[in-house]
């Protein structure tokens, strides 16, 4: 995911519940990707998260 997603998320997310509902969404989705990544030992790959197979796959 480029930056741009992170926005269009946090956009959309923004729009429907609110810019403080919005900035814990968009938290919990980036410490959601780095635990996964600290726990797997891998290089981050956004097409990974892309493709839906997450980081665990």
């Amino acid at each position: 995911m480029s930056l741009g997603h992170y926005e269009i998320f946090f956009e959309r997310i923004r729009k429907r519940r609110g810019k403080k509902i919005a900035v814990v969404a968009l938290a919990r989705k980036l410490l959601t990707i780095a635990y996964g990544v600290l726990k797997t030992k891998r290089v981050y790959d956004p097409e990974m998260l892309l493709s839906g197979s997450g980081v665990g796959a």
